[in-house]
């Protein structure tokens, strides 16, 4: 189980052969929309270069919307899907990695970055000066909260201060090979050349690995709702069919579940507590629950804390290697908690 977010990640996971099926969840409906529409266009474009085209790096709008309506639409297994995307053509057309409310606030970000030069101070200043004006935040994603901006804002110094600086200004240098989010910063693309520099789920072999595998239901489904409250659900499900077959239930849960960003606001035990708990009781025995948070630096161990709390068993040092993997500035702790065999 997974974020569904734009779907590219749970498409990366899609090129491991051992994946069976994935559930990846969103809260926001439009993003489910955005995911369904990116697994349609890995399922239709045999090359990634068209891939990573329609998406938005490279070529133009009517190439686009070419492969929307000659390849990509009718692998859209929903008519309500393809229909929305057919009244928003223009999305199609400027390329959907280009059009979110982050995306848009790079752009700004790209501005100020020239404006303050490319030195290392000079990339805080930029930082600062689009993510910290509220106004910026509100024009962007208008539907955040008035304390939720103030929160985002209040953290912005260990974010947008070394890691994030030191990170812009090497890409601003010299070709980036590891860091994505600086590329796409500072670009408005994905790097792609070399294929290792890719995103996973544009490089050859894996994307070519999930297109044989499959990225559409039912090994990769999408849902809509919050994570802690759908995913309960689809595991009672999953429990309730494996027990239909007389296998039983106690293996039945997930191998695997993965959160980005969904704990950031919940920067509290007392608040985060319950989402982690739910989550954790969707495992089966010995699955695992990953987190990579990117909340503030006050806060060293909050998510392997909270994990301990839930009752999940978690290794400080392989979270140190995990981390080490870690290719965004963004992610200051990344936190794997394992379900106890007998729990």
């Amino acid at each position: 189980m997974s974020i569904a977010g734009a779907g590219t990640h749970a498409l990366g996971m899609c090129s491991n052969a051992l994946v069976k099926t994935i559930d990846a969840v969103d809260i926001n409906p439009s993003q489910v929309l955005l995911a369904k529409l990116t697994a349609a266009a890995a399922a239709a474009l045999s090359h990634p270069e068209d891939f990573a085209a329609f998406l938005g790096t490279g070529r133009d709008a009517p190439t686009r919307l070419a492969l929307y309506k000659d390849f990509v639409r009718p692998k859209i297994p929903e008519s309500d899907v393809a229909a929305f995307w057919d009244a928003n053509l223009d999305t199609i057309g400027a390329g959907t990695m280009r059009c979110g409310a982050m995306e848009r606030m790079f752009a700004v970000l790209r501005d100020h970055i020239a404006q303050h030069c490319s030195d290392r101070d000079g990339v805080v200043r930029a930082a600062h000066a689009t993510y910290g004006d509220a106004a910026c935040w509100k024009k962007y994603m208008p539907t955040l909260a008035d304390d939720a901006v103030a929160r985002l804002i209040a953290n912005l110094p260990p974010v947008a201060g070394a890691a994030l600086a030191d990170a812009m200004a090497a890409a601003n240098a010299t070709p980036p090979v590891r860091n994505l989010v600086a590329h796409i910063v500072l670009n408005g693309t994905f790097p792609m050349e070399p294929d290792a520099a890719r995103p996973l789920f544009l490089r050859e072999a894996q994307h070519a690995a999930a297109r044989a595998q499959g990225v559409l239901p039912p090994r990769l489904n999408f849902h809509v709702g919050p994570i802690q409250e759908v995913g309960p659900r689809l595991t009672q499900r999953l429990r309730a069919d494996t027990e239909s077959t007389s296998i039983g239930t106690g293996g039945a849960g997930y191998d695997f579940i993965t959160l980005s960003n969904i704990l950031n606001m919940l920067d509290s035990t007392a608040a985060a507590e319950p989402v982690v708990r739910a989550m954790a009781s969707c495992l089966a025995p010995g699955g695992a629950l990953l987190c990579r948070w990117t909340g503030t630096e006050a806060l060293p161990g909050f998510v392997a804390h909270v994990f301990r709390k839930c009752g999940l068993d978690v290794d400080d040092d392989v979270n140190k290697r995990l981390l080490a993997l870690e290719t965004s500035v963004y992610m200051p702790e990344l936190a794997l908690g394992v379900k106890p065999e007998t729990s």
